[in-house]
């Protein structure tokens, strides 16, 4: 194996499963596609000049096994590419919704990384949780409400702002990429779904704010990105609500419009930053032209 060091890194936060594992293996077909392998197992430079080979992937989630199993996939399709010194995994099992650990556990993950090694450094927060689902006049545990608003508004504010202090203070200045997992439900309200509406909203507009106090930074671009609705667990867990009668309906129905493949999505994401064309701190949809 390939012990050239690392040029890029991407820490991806829910990577266990749905559009999280999407992206990575999204990820991992990027650096395949646009890198040759040079015959003697090191692999050749990347063409994309935000994502040179070979890259680290940090995977990060509740689940140990499940992470594993993202790591398996990303080895099967670097191993049927024969490209297997070209995408690295490390796997940090990490309960993002806790408050009182996550502060020293993230630093900690932070400090495994080689600052000065790394040309480009990407976050993709796509962690999070539905929350519960039901009349915003109707919400009756308070408990379940502080815990959704920490995990999805608290612990990725928390995520996104120490990933860019640590990168920022980076003696080689590479280039930081941040990407907020958004919604369509952080611009436009919809019915029963109000605290995953405020969760949603709450971080679109913290990093957008962090785009605008990086403006001059050139080599600093934040992207708020709206997946559409995945075929996922969440869309499953919003699924059987509706059919319980508890979604009043104010658009068009998953049946109607069809769930979009979660490999779909991640790879217009994916393109998207490798084309590298987006004004810092845009809201672009998985149905934009883009």
């Amino acid at each position: 194996m390939s012990t050239t060091p690392c040029k890029s890194l991407a820490i991806i936060t829910g990577a266990s499963r749905g559009i999280g594992r999407a992206i990575v293996l999204a990820l991992t077909d990027a650096i395949v596609k646009s890198s040759g392998d040079g015959g003697d197992g090191d692999p050749s430079p990347s063409s994309s000049h935000v994502l040179p080979a070979p890259l680290q992937l940090v995977l990060v989630a509740r689940s140990g096994e499940a992470l594993r199993e993202t790591a398996r996939l990303v080895a099967q399709r670097c191993g049927s590419a024969g490209s297997g010194g070209l995408v690295r995994t490390a796997c940090h099992p990490m309960d993002l919704s806790n408050l009182d650990t996550l502060p020293n556990k993230l630093q900690h993950l932070l400090n495994t990384v080689s600052l000065d090694l790394c040309d480009s450094c990407w976050l993709i927060n796509n962690a999070g949780s539905l929350g519960p689902l039901g009349q915003a006049s109707s919400i009756g545990d308070m408990k379940e409400l502080r815990n959704t608003i920490d995990f999805n508004i608290t612990s990725a504010c928390w995520v996104s702002s120490s990933f860019a202090r640590n990168f920022l203070a980076a003696p080689n200045s590479p280039l930081i990429r941040i990407v907020n997992i958004s919604s369509l439900c952080a611009i436009e309200p919809f019915n029963n779904m109000g605290t995953y509406c405020a969760g949603k909203a709450g971080r679109e507009l913290f990093h957008s704010v962090l785009a605008k106090e990086n403006k001059d930074n050139g080599r600093f671009k934040v992207l708020n990105y709206a997946p559409g609705a995945a075929d996922t667990p969440m869309a499953a867990e919003l699924s059987d609500f509706a059919a319980r009668g508890g979604i009043k309906k104010d658009a068009p129905s998953a049946d109607q419009v069809g769930l979009i493949r979660p490999e779909d999505t991640a790879s217009k994401l994916v393109n998207i930053l490798t084309k590298d064309e987006y004004e810092s701190g845009s809201h672009i949809d998985y149905f934009d032209d883009a």
